[in-house]
């Protein structure tokens, strides 16, 4: 019965290292989400497919287009998952009409939206899926 507490003590104390050393002092957890920089090619690519796929669902009659990118991480899951917030403003373009969103320019007052994207991309299935949260941002 003693043995096990103090192998119990033991344990913690060790896991409590663990956690100090991995802290934010430290490196980051294992599995943890990275800050990454937003001019990372792979990040530009999780943002054109968010937007992307953000207009094909979206009701409104003209395209949105990223105005900044507030913050991207990338966590290692089943493959890898971006999580972006990203600010939107509405374009001159209508959905659908147009061939490159980088040409269009915004509306005289663009109506912002602040959205979060998680992409996660598998490479091997060459699968990409979207999940967003989204909703009016007014600055």
């Amino acid at each position: 019965m003693v043995a096990w507490r103090v192998l119990a003590a033991v344990l913690a104390l060790f896991l409590a290292a663990c956690v100090q050393a991995c802290g934010p002092r430290g490196k980051h957890l294992l599995g943890a989400p990275d800050r990454v920089s937003s001019d990372d090619p792979e990040v530009q690519k999780a943002v054109h497919f968010a937007v992307t796929e953000y207009n094909k669902a979206s009701n409104d009659m003209f395209a949105s287009k990223v105005m900044r990118i507030l913050s991207a991480e990338r966590q290692i899951v089943s493959g890898i998952k971006y999580i972006l917030e990203v600010e939107l403003g509405r374009t001159q373009c209508k959905q659908g009409k147009f061939h490159d969103l980088e040409t269009c320019d915004f509306s005289a007052t663009p109506h912002k939206t602040l959205c979060k994207f998680k992409v996660v991309s598998v490479a091997w299935t060459e699968e990409t899926s979207l999940s967003k949260t989204c909703r009016p941002f007014n600055n």
